[in-house]
C-alpha cells in the first residue's frame, strides 16, 4: 500500500545565470556569525509529563527564549539537542547567531537521561510496534507555541506561522531530518547537521541502539502505524528515503532543506545523511544545499540561520538540478564564518547561485526571481503560491529583461 499526495507538473525551466557585479551576499541574507556573543533577552521553561517508552511516563522539559526585541509577529527557530545536549549547549549555539536576527527559540530537554539517550528524537519499539511517542510530543509543542497562546501570556508576542525554522546537530540533526520532512506544513526550511536520515546499516556505531530502541532486527517484523492506522516495516517507514518515494511521491511538498555533513565523521557516517538523501533528492527535484566539508562529526556544527532566514512557508522557492559550472563544489575546509561571509563550495550553493526567495514573485499569471551567479541549470518551482501551471499550457519567459522577445 503507497499513499501518495498527487500529482505534480513540474515547469522546468534552464536557467542562465549572467554575471553580476553584485555580490550575492548583498542579496541573500549575509550575516553569518556573531562576533560578541548575545543572551536571551527573556525565557521561559515549562516541564511537560508526556507518554514514553512501554506507555511509562516521562519529563519533556522545553524553554522558550527571546533573542532581540519583542515583535508581534516574530521568527521561531525549533532546536533539537544533541546526545548528551542540554539548554546550556543550545543556548551556546544560539549565542553565535548575529544580532541582526531577532527570533524566538523554542528547544527540547529530555530530564530522563536514559530516555535522552533512546529516543533519538523519534520514538521506542514495543509490542511489535515502533511507537514514535518523542516526535509527536515535541511536534506537539511546537504547534502550541505557533498558535500564539503560550508565548503571547508569557512575552506579550506572538510567532509568525510561515517563518519556523528547524536545526539539529547529531541526535539533534536525526530529528531535523525526521520532525522537518514529515511535518511540511510547519517548517519554512530546516537545517540538519550530522545527523541520521535512517536507522538502518550503514549508521556507525548506533545499528544495535537502533535494532533494540527503534526498528527492530530484519526478521522481527517491527511495524509502523501512519496517521490513519496503516501498518508498514519500521525498517522502511523510518527511512527518509523509503518514505518520500513509496509514501509519497514527487508531489509532496517538503521545506528546503540545508545539510551539513563530514567526510571524516564517523560517529554519523554522510552515508546515513546527506549523501543518503542528496540522490533522491535531485532526482525528485526538490530544494536542498548540501555543505560536506571535509571535517568531523562536530565541525561547523552551528546553526546557519543565514541558510534558512529568508524563506517563508507561504512562499514558493527554486530546487536546482543538471548543474553546470557552479554550485557543485568540493569537500571544503572552509568554515562558514570566515572574513568573506558565507561558506563557499558544497552542491547547490545559495551563494554561489546568487539568489535570494525573498526576490521571488509569485502570482497569477506571473513568476519571477533574481539569480545573478554564473552558469547552468534547470530549475524546478516549489511550493507554488499563485503561479499556475497547468499540463499542456503555453508559457513565455525572459531572461534579463522583459523588453528582450519572449520565449516560449
Amino acid at each position: 500500500m503507497k499513499r501518495f499526495s498527487g500529482v505534480l507538473f513540474w515547469i522546468t525551466i534552464l536557467v542562465l545565470l549572467p554575471f553580476s557585479t553584485a555580490s550575492a551576499a548583498e542579496i541573500f541574507n549575509r550575516y553569518v556569525y556573531a562576533s560578541s556573543i548575545r543572551s536571551p533577552v527573556e525565557t521561559y521553561e515549562e516541564d511537560r509529563t508526556i507518554t514514553g517508552h512501554q506507555g511509562a511516563s516521562t519529563s519533556l522539559a522545553f524553554r522558550l527564549s527571546i533573542y532581540g526585541s519583542t515583535g508581534q509577529k516574530m521568527p521561531l527557530l525549533v532546536q533539537v539537542h544533541e546526545w548528551g545536549g542540554d539548554f546550556a549547549r543550545m543556548e551556546d549555539l544560539a549565542s553565535y547567531i548575529p544580532a541582526q536576527y531577532e527570533f524566538v527559540m523554542l528547544y527540547f530537554q529530555f530530564k530522563t537521561s536514559t530516555e535522552n539517550e533512546t529516543n533519538w528524537w523519534f520514538g521506542t519499539h514495543w509490542g511489535g510496534v515502533c511507537r514514535m511517542w518523542a516526535h509527536e510530543a515535541v511536534m506537539e509543542i511546537v504547534r502550541e507555541v505557533i498558535g500564539g497562546s503560550l508565548i503571547n501570556s508569557q512575552f506579550g508576542a506572538g510567532i509568525d506561522p510561515n517563518r519556523v525554522y528547524l536545526f539539529g546537530h547529531s541526535i539533534g540533526g536525526t530529528g531535523a531530518w525526521q520532525l522537518g520532512i514529515r511535518n511540511p506544513d510547519v517548517f519554512a526550511a530546516i537545517h540538519a547537521h550530522s545527523g541520521f536520515a535512517r536507522f538502518t546499516p550503514p549508521v556507525g556505531p548506533f545499528e544495535n541502539q537502533f535494532v533494540n530502541d527503534i526498528v527492530g532486527g530484519p526478521s522481527e517484523g517491527i511495524t509502523i502505524l501512519d496517521g490513519i492506522g496503516a501498518a508498514y516495516p519500521a525498517r522502511d517507514y523510518s527511512n527518509l528515503v523509503w518514505w518520500l518515494s513509496n509514501y509519497h511521491d514527487s508531489a509532496f511538498e517538503i521545506p528546503f532543506i540545508n545539510i551539513t555533513a563530514g567526510t571524516e565523521d564517523e560517529t554519523v557516517p554522510a552515508a546515513s545523511g546527506g549523501d543518503l538523501m542528496r540522490p533522491l533528492l535531485d532526482s525528485q527535484k526538490r530544494g536542498f544545499y548540501y555543505y560536506r566539508h571535509s571535517g568531523g562529526h562536530s565541525g561547523v556544527a552551528f546553526v546557519q540561520m543565514n541558510w534558512m532566514w529568508n524563506f517563508r512557508l507561504n512562499q514558493s522557492f527554486l530546487a536546482f538540478t543538471n548543474r553546470s559550472g557552479y554550485g557543485i563544489g568540493t569537500d571544503q575546509t572552509v568554515s562558514p564564518w570566515v572574513s568573506n561571509g558565507y561558506a563557499s563550495g558544497g552542491i547547490n550553493n545559495l551563494y554561489e547561485f546568487g539568489w535570494d526567495p525573498d526576490s521571488i514573485i509569485d502570482q497569477t499569471g506571473q513568476y519571477r526571481v533574481q539569480l545573478t551567479g554564473s552558469g547552468t541549470a534547470d530549475v524546478t518551482l516549489r511550493r507554488l503560491q499563485a503561479f499556475e501551471v497547468t499540463p499542456g499550457g503555453t508559457y513565455h519567459y525572459w531572461l534579463d529583461s522583459e523588453s528582450e522577445p519572449a520565449q516560449q
